[in-house]
């Protein structure tokens, strides 16, 4: 599994204060065009959080109106018979179930693809309950807040929008998962992260709990990631690359340890055919929920300056890691732009050339081939100067849709994709505040109210669609329109 990021140093924080995000993570293919990972998500190289940031203390937080006050909301209709897949291609073994009780819906408006009609189960031992110290209260299914244990905005703000992803909780919710822990994988977690993370979202939508206290699942991941133990600072980014990773691997049904070796005459194919046999490659050894929903594929091309020797590869990416290119505003579509902008390699960032046997300068330039069904962009808002080690944040308004989200643009045109490449908006993680003090919270389309509602740790309210878009947005969560996505039971 992916190396947990660097804790903070050890004189860091009081215990209110909260991580400030960490310098951009590398999300795209490195520069030696290697072939994917054998993890089901793409390792990248973090640098140590950048410098404190205090939790909002909770006298500064709003005291908005309860979200209870939506409990009288009609209940969600009976799930419709599920129809076939569309949105995976056939070379994927995994998909066919997710959601056998939970089929997904196509949503009227409130800037969402796919409303997921949850019928939440939540049945909990005595013990557990106690350790979730709920605050009773009837509430609408999802609208359940997270309290503060310390520090843990970071993981509240995480959570919550991976919770209101409808498929990945619908698998949850419905005991699916079980089906699917791999309790021999050396790279898991015995199932403990994935056992942990349902009984965090049982309670979400549960429909009865105005709050409840995260504290066993806090405890799980401690266990296994040092950097999360204890009530240190974190960055959200980096703990959502953690759990994306952990559930990977708890839930990976894949037999092979390693892929089968690669073709001698691949560099004869074309694209297309290489990009399916790298797919396929990837998913012989990652086969799981989190590759279905979550990744996607990227073609790497590199070209030496020197003999112009041509070096393809095609790796699998699980999100979108954006340049903010200006300091005051701009739109999605820069951003975009810029990550896919050819780069050229030199000086200390040189390619070794297989053909030359030498580090030369060469061109970089990254396509997106594949796009995944839920589609994760962060912005890299945290930058780090080397000489100085000081830190900023770029406070910066980026502009993007928040329905209708056309990918098509910046899609290879090679791939010929047969599915849609528009997405709508479901979540945001935000980060409020500068480098010095900040507060994580998270904005969430409700799929079964179909209205949003700002969740911040155990206070959640409902909002509205305009006021999403702030200089705070760090990740994005995105749907594509009108998935018919399953996950298959014979994982």
């Amino acid at each position: 599994a992916i190396a947990p990021p660097s804790g903070p140093p050890a004189n860091t924080a009081p215990a209110a204060s909260q991580v400030a995000p960490a310098a951009a993570l590398a999300a795209g293919p490195s520069s030696s065009a290697s072939p994917a990972s054998t993890s089901g998500l793409k390792r990248v190289a973090s640098q140590p959080n950048l410098a404190k940031q205090r939790s909002k203390p909770d006298s500064d937080k709003a005291s908005a109106t309860s979200a209870a006050s939506a409990a009288s909301a009609t209940p969600a209709p009976p799930a419709p018979t599920p129809g076939p897949s569309s949105g995976v291609s056939s070379e994927s073994s995994s998909v066919k179930q997710a959601q056998a009780q939970v089929p997904p819906r196509v949503a009227n408006g409130g800037g969402s693809s796919v409303a997921a009609v949850v019928r939440p189960f939540s049945s909990f031992d005595a013990h557990t309950l106690n350790r979730m110290a709920p605050e009773y209260g009837s509430v609408p299914h999802g609208l359940t807040g997270l309290r503060n244990l310390g520090n843990t905005c970071y993981l509240n703000s995480t959570v919550q929008c991976l919770s209101n992803t409808p498929v990945l909780a619908s698998y949850f919710l419905q005991g699916t998962f079980r089906e699917h822990v791999n309790k021999s994988n050396p790279l898991g977690h015995q199932g403990d992260v994935a056992e942990q993370f349902s009984v965090v979202v049982q309670a979400l939508w549960a429909g009865r709990y105005a709050c409840v206290s995260p504290y066993d699942f806090k405890h799980t991941i401690g266990r296994h990631a040092e950097a999360f133990a204890g009530n240190e600072q974190q960055d959200s980014q980096e703990f959502l690359l953690f759990l994306l990773d952990g559930l990977h691997e708890d839930l990976n049904r894949a037999r092979r340890r390693r892929p089968p070796p690669e073709l001698e005459d691949k560099e004869s194919l074309p694209d297309v055919e290489r990009a399916k046999r790298a797919w396929a490659r990837h998913c012989l050894i990652n086969e799981s929920i989190m590759v279905e929903l979550f990744q996607g594929q990227f073609k790497s091309t590199l070209v030496c300056e020197q003999c112009h020797y041509k070096s393809i590869t095609f790796d699998a990416f699980m999100y979108l890691s954006l340049p903010v290119v200006s300091d005051t505003s701009c739109r999605l579509s820069d951003c975009l732009q810029a990550f896919l902008k050819p780069e050229r390699l030199s000086g200390s960032s040189r390619w070794f050339c297989p053909r030359c046997r030498r580090d030369q300068s060469a061109v970089k330039k990254i396509d997106i081939w594949r796009l995944p069904p839920y589609l994760l962009i962060h912005f890299k808002r945290f930058s780090c100067d080397r000489l100085s080690s000081r830190g900023r944040k770029l406070n910066t308004l980026v502009d993007y849709p928040i329905s209708n989200l056309d990918m098509s643009a910046y899609h290879s045109s090679e791939a010929r994709p047969k599915h849609s490449l528009v997405y709508n908006l479901y979540g945001v993680s935000n980060h409020f505040g500068s480098m010095e003090c900040g507060h994580y919270t998270a904005f969430c389309r409700n799929s079964n109210l179909n209205r949003w509602f700002k969740f911040d740790d155990e206070t959640v309210t409902e909002m509205r669609s305009g006021e999403i878009r702030s200089v705070s947005n760090y990740i994005l969560f995105y749907s594509r329109l009108a998935n018919t996505f399953q996950v298959s039971s014979s994982l």
